[in-house]
């Protein structure tokens, strides 16, 4: 039966399907570390990435990149990919404008389970994207270990956009030294570095007019594993969260920095044992959550709204007419 004369003997089933479909061609990267007896283990799928700060012995700082990112412009991706039988310069091709298209990813059910329906797959012999994950570990952890991050594609990619993409380790790991030398804890190093992130990406489309349309960020998500860097004894909030706690009466209640609706995750416990999870479009503090929470699923077994992001955007409002930050600001 043709999809119109389906539709027109049973809408509502129909209906039905399509939503169904919509929940289940939803996708994700993520990232996983697991601390396990004094050794480091990272997982991705996708294009989240995850970075290992180090002293090497001569006394230099150095950045690893434990991750790999699942995407177009990773040349063991595009072999991959080629030996599904898919054409390899039409996927450099493809890459040259579409590199971030992710290779590897958790759910799309819709490419997977239907590639043969897209262009761009449609020559594979078997399903061109996968949910492998890329395991690198055992590290063994040690004194020259300074930290370890997990983040977004929107916070890395951010930078990519507006620098040399080769430097752009370089450049998060000196931004989180810079913000360790001025914030008195975890979470104002993390939310600075994700503050000057956005501004560098801010500020390089608003010196071209002609990129103002297309200023747009994926969301920004950080997750910080301190192992032995120096807090500075001075404490430095980033300038919107400051102005936020000294001009609204915030609590654990509202939702507003709290483990329910941070877009800071980190961890800094000293158990030996310990996972780390980064999802592209999720994160929450673990270190606090009770050990009684459980997830509340709704009629259709979806997950409950939790977070009130209300006394959060009344806050942006305001900083906005206080010109505090600039009008056309997205949070």
């Amino acid at each position: 039966m043709k999809s119109y004369d389906a539709y027109q003997q049973y809408p509502n089933i129909v209906n039905r399907l399509r939503g169904v479909n919509a929940r289940l061609s939803a996708s994700t990267s993520a990232a996983i570390a697991l601390i396990f007896k004094g050794n480091l283990y990272v997982a991705n799928v996708g294009d989240c990435r995850g970075l290992l700060c180090k002293i090497d012995a001569d006394g230099v700082l150095r950045v690893i990149q434990l991750s790999v990112d699942h995407n177009l412009s990773n040349e063991d991706e595009l072999l991959r990919l080629s030996r599904t039988g898919l054409d390899i310069d039409k996927l450099r091709q493809v890459s040259e404008g579409h590199s971030h298209l992710t290779t590897r990813c958790l759910g799309n059910y819709t490419v997977k389970g239907g590639y043969k329906d897209f262009d761009l797959f449609s020559d594979a012999l078997v399903e061109p994207v996968i949910a492998e994950a890329e395991i690198t570990g055992p590290i063994p952890l040690d004194d020259s270990y300074k930290c370890l991050l997990l983040m977004t594609n929107g916070l890395h990619g951010s930078l990519e956009e507006v620098a040399d993409s080769e430097q752009v380790n370089k450049e998060i790991i000196q931004i989180i030294v810079e913000q360790f030398g001025t914030q008195g804890t975890l979470t104002g190093v993390a939310q600075g570095a994700i503050d000057r992130v956005a501004r560098i990406h801010h500020d390089q489309y608003m010196q071209n007019p002609k990129h103002q349309p297309y200023c747009h960020r994926d969301d920004l998500t950080l997750l910080l594993r301190n192992f032995n860097f120096k807090l500075s004894p001075l404490s430095s909030s980033s300038t919107l969260r400051s102005y936020l706690s000294s001009t609204f009466s915030v609590n654990g209640d509202s939702g507003l920095y709290s483990t329910k609706s941070d877009t800071i995750s980190l961890a800094d416990s000293n158990s030996p044992n310990e996972t780390l999870t980064e999802a592209s479009n999720t994160s929450s503090d673990s270190s606090e959550l009770p050990k009684s929470k459980k997830v509340v699923l709704d009629d259709e077994c979806k997950v409950t709204p939790y977070v009130d992001f209300t006394c959060f955007y009344q806050a942006v409002q305001k900083a906005k007419e206080d010109k505090i930050i600039p009008l056309d600001a997205r949070y």
